[in-house]
């Protein structure tokens, strides 16, 4: 266990998927969720964060195990039993897991914060009380600008600081301009001010800007602390 080890949170949305995890010692994750394959060889623990049929632990992270191996494998080859479900054919990461541990302080989730995947390292994790805890500076500023592009009809794709190892230039966001060609939007390690950090509303403007005088794929570097 080191500081910098990766952790994946991922969602737990029917009990029966915590009984594969616990009993089976495997979680499943749809490769087309994880559109850049960023690295999943390097994750090093899963956690999860339970839904709300989980009554009492709903919006929670209680437990986390480590990852052991991964394979590829389709919806029906995992789950033999609903072989005729509409995605039977899917493809699946399979994230082999050792034993299930409890938190020794389930993360919670005060603010009822959207969570889908989250990348963080094994010392935040480990520090964290409330979802946003898992956030570096870094990845929480890449969410709000996310959002707002969110809001401008712009959807995009995003890296975490834990992903550095694997991707150099994490954590930054991709989205697609100029006829498929893409744009990487990343958050550099550099001094600057508080301004230019929480100006939202300016980097998406420096977003636009760049977008209407180029004809081709662009790195735009947006200076902020972690």
């Amino acid at each position: 266990m080191y500081p910098d080890d990766v952790v994946l949170v991922g969602v737990i949305n029917h009990p029966r998927d915590l009984t594969f995890a616990r009993d089976e010692h495997w979680y499943r994750i749809p490769v087309d969720r994880i559109k850049r394959d960023l690295g999943i060889e390097q994750i090093d623990y899963l956690a999860f964060f339970l839904s709300r049929r989980f009554g009492e632990q709903n919006g929670s992270i209680p437990y986390f195990a480590v990852k052991t191996g991964v394979e590829l494998r389709t919806r029906a080859e995992l789950v033999p039993f609903e072989a005729d479900h509409p995605r039977a054919s899917q493809v699946y990461y399979r994230l082999a897991l050792g034993n299930l541990q409890r938190k020794s302080q389930a993360i919670t989730n005060p603010t009822r914060r959207a969570v889908s995947f989250i990348y963080t390292t094994w010392d935040r994790f480990l520090a964290a009380q409330t979802i946003s805890d898992l956030y570096s500076q870094s990845d929480t500023f890449v969410e709000r600008v996310q959002d707002r592009l969110r809001r401008a009809g712009m959807p995009s794709e995003r890296t975490w600081a834990a992903q550095r190892a694997s991707d150099p230039m994490a954590p930054a966001l991709r989205l697609r301009c100029h006829d498929g060609e893409t744009l990487v939007v990343q958050m550099l390690e550099a001094e600057a001010e508080a301004a230019v950090r929480s100006d939202v509303d300016g980097v998406f403007k420096a977003i636009m800007e760049r977008i209407a005088h180029s004809d081709g794929p662009l790195t735009l570097n947006i200076p902020i602390l972690y």
